[in-house]
Order: structure tokens, then C-alpha cells, then sequence
């Protein structure tokens, strides 16, 4: 909740420098760090919404594949399923009413919080306490279990990711700086108890996997989420088979359209403003300014690129896009960037602060957060180049 903090205060400190709300990370990143700063974070907001969309594709479109019993390595499985998967929701994003989106929308959270109370309220009674005070840790690509928890923290990292919303909780708040708090601190804390409680059921239950055959003894660890959807699928009943099927649809659904909408409104803005600078000579810029929010190339940018990069990535680009996500995306846009910014907000000279520091500890605090994830970027980036 640090860095969201630091989101916060820099969007409040500069919507009022700016007098008007909705102040995106890209703009914050240029009144704070210039044109550097705002062409660091276009790059990396960029590149953060293709992998997850590259992730989201690739899992979306397997799930997909095998609900219309498309055979393993044929097209039909690596193309047509992922086809099958992002046309419907991108038809969804851009041709229905605002509306009907939301109440599509809330119908997949709504299957989101279902699906995984089922799951939980069926795996909760077979979990071995005990167990989750020397859950085994497989070794990751040869490392030790230290190494391959430092080497998770990108991923987690991800998986708490809210910062690009919170420019618009601070506009819908009105700026009141004890609502944003209190909304940044509890929003943060609800997937965190989602994470802690899956977590807990899925290494709970390791040492009964292993001994019914779901999940490979000492030596020959395999992935215990596999092996748990693998006993629900043959020993629950056909309701809790759905809901462990179910979820991963829906969750990933829910963030499929949400990143749609952010980047292919990013490309919308960009494209407009290029528009608006080549005719800055002109009497009547207005035309332009009105750029149709639904127009196909917006769309044809953000969903192409990676569509094409998850049906030829093979088996593991799940994971090596979730990975690349967390470290080059997450931790240079809501790592790195968020203490630099809050930095130049609140010591340039010459700047009257429009709130106090909603993040407590001053530059120390900045200092650390920021070093933090530089070194986690370092750490990652030295592991791939030195082939680790």
C-alpha cells in the first residue's frame, strides 16, 4: 500500500496544480519528472497491459480450447481457442452500451467472489494446519527455496497491482486525503486476505496430495494448483468441478476487459494528441478533438501485438509474461517511479504542498521503497542474463 499512497498524494498534488481531476500516471510522471519521466512510464504502462494481456489471452484462450474439445498442439487448440476467447469480450468492450459492459462486468466479479467462496468453503475442512508450517517449497529453474521466493516478488507484486485506478478513487473521493487513505489501506488488505486464504488452501493440503498420488513425492514436486483442480475434478461434485473450472474464467475475464479498456483509451488519447499537434496551425482543431473512443485502430494496437505473441509463444508464455510483467512493468511503474515523483513533489523548490504526505517517514521512506524495487529489477535482470 506504500507506492499506492505515493500514487495518491502525487494525484492530488497535481490535479491541483492542474485544476482538474482524472490526472493520469503518465501525466503525474510529467509534471513531476518532465518528458523522461512521462516517455519511462508510457513505456512501461505499455508493456505492463501487453504481457498481462498476452497472459490473459493464452490462459483465456486454453480454457477456451478445451470447453470446444480442440485436441492439444493442433490450431484449432493454439489459434482457435485464443480466437474464440478475445473476439466475443473485445465485441463486448466496444460495440454495447456503456451499461451492459457494467453489468457484464459485475456479473463476472460477481462470479469471481462465487466461484472461489465455493472453492474455498469445499478445500477449507481438508486442510492440514500443521502442514502449512513447513510447506515444501519446489526448487524454481535449480534455485534454492530463498532464491525462488525472491524471485516471486515481481509476480506478487503483480498480483496486487490497483494503482492504475487510484487517480479515479481520488476524483471520486473529491480529494478528501482520510477516505483515499482508508480506501487505498482496505482495498489493498481484501485480495491480500483472497491471496493469504488460497494460498493456505492449496499448501494445506500438499502432504494429502502426495499421499493420495495428485502430487509427486520429494524429488518430483509438481505444481500443487494442478494437482488440487485434478483431485476436485475427480472426487467433488459436479457444482465444485464447476466452480474451480469457472473461476480462472472469470477472473481472468474481468481483467481482460479492464486492461483493454485502459490501454486501447491510451492509444485513443495518444493517437488524438498526434492528430491535435499536426494541426495546431489550424483555425478549427475540434474535429479532432473528438476522437471516437471506439475506433478499430485503438482497438487493432492494444489487441493485436499480443494475441499474435500468445499464439506462438508455446506452453510457457503464461508464466514468462506474468514474470516479465511483475519485474519490467509493476516495478518500474508502481516500484520505482512513485518515490521519485512524491520526491519532486514534495522537496522542489519553490512548490506549495496541496496535502500533507498521506505515506509517513519522509525521504528515508522514499529512499527505501525506491531502492527496493531497483534492486528487484537488478536481481531479475542479472538472473536472465546470466541464464539462471
Amino acid at each position: 500500500a506504500g507506492t499506492g499512497l505515493l500514487v495518491a498524494e502525487v494525484n492530488l498534488q497535481t490535479s491541483c496544480e492542474l485544476g482538474s481531476g482524472g490526472v493520469s500516471i503518465m501525466t503525474m510522471a510529467k509534471r513531476t519528472l518532465g518528458n523522461t519521466g512521462s516517455n519511462v512510464s508510457s513505456a512501461a504502462y505499455i508493456f505492463l497491459h501487453y504481457c498481462l494481456l498476452v497472459a490473459y489471452i493464452s490462459r483465456g484462450g486454453e480454457g477456451m480450447a478445451g470447453l470446444l474439445g480442440a485436441p492439444k498442439d493442433s490450431l484449432m487448440y493454439t489459434v482457435g481457442g485464443p480466437l474464440a476467447y478475445t473476439v466475443p469480450l473485445c465485441v463486448l468492450c466496444y460495440a454495447p452500451p456503456q451499461r451492459i459492459l457494467e453489468g457484464v462486468n459485475s456479473a463476472l466479479v460477481a462470479g469471481v467472489v462465487i466461484s472461489f467462496g465455493s472453492i474455498l468453503a469445499y478445500n477449507v475442512p481438508n486442510v492440514d494446519v500443521a502442514a502449512l508450517l513447513h510447506a515444501p517449497v519446489p526448487p524454481v529453474r535449480g534455485s534454492e527455496p530463498l532464491d525462488a521466493a525472491i524471485g516471486s516478488i515481481p509476480v506478487v507484486a503483480l498480483a496486487f497491482v490497483y494503482h492504475n485506478v487510484i487517480p479515479v478513487c481520488v476524483t471520486n473521493l473529491e480529494g478528501d486525503v482520510r477516505n483515499i487513505r482508508k480506501a487505498i489501506i482496505y482495498g489493498s488488505g481484501a485480495p491480500l486476505a483472497m491471496f493469504l486464504l488460497w494460498n493456505a488452501a492449496v499448501l494445506g493440503q500438499v502432504p494429502a496430495l502426495q499421499t493420495l498420488g495428485y502430487l509427486g513425492g520429494a524429488g518430483e514436486v509438481t505444481d500443487p494448483v494442478a494437482a488440487l483442480e485434478s483431485y476436485v475434478a475427480s472426487t467433488g461434485t459436479g457444482v465444485i468441478a464447476l466452480a474451480s473450472s469457472s473461476f480462472a474464467f472469470f477472473a481472468v475475464a474481468t481483467s481482460f476487459i479492464g486492461f483493454v479498456l485502459g490501454l486501447s483509451d491510451f492509444f485513443t488519447d495518444f493517437v488524438a494528441s498526434s492528430t491535435l499537434s499536426s494541426q495546431k496551425n489550424a483555425k478549427d482543431g475540434s474535429s479532432s478533438s473528438s476522437t471516437d473512443r471506439r475506433g478499430a485502430l485503438p482497438i487493432l494496437l492494444t489487441v493485436v501485438p499480443p494475441f499474435i505473441l500468445a499464439t506462438s509463444g508455446g506452453k510457457e508464455i503464461f508464466f514468462s509474461a506474468l514474470d516479465y510483467a511483475g519485474t519490467f512493468g509493476v516495478m518500474v511503474l508502481f516500484g520505482v517511479l512513485p518515490p521519485i515523483m512524491a520526491w519532486r513533489a514534495r522537496y522542489a523548490d519553490n512548490v506549495l504542498l496541496a496535502t500533507r504526505p498521506l505515506l509517513p517517514g519522509g525521504q528515508p521512506a522514499l529512499v527505501g521503497l525506491g531502492a527496493f524495487a531497483a534492486l528487484v529489477i537488478l536481481r531479475d535482470t542479472y538472473v536472465r542474463v546470466a541464464g539462471g
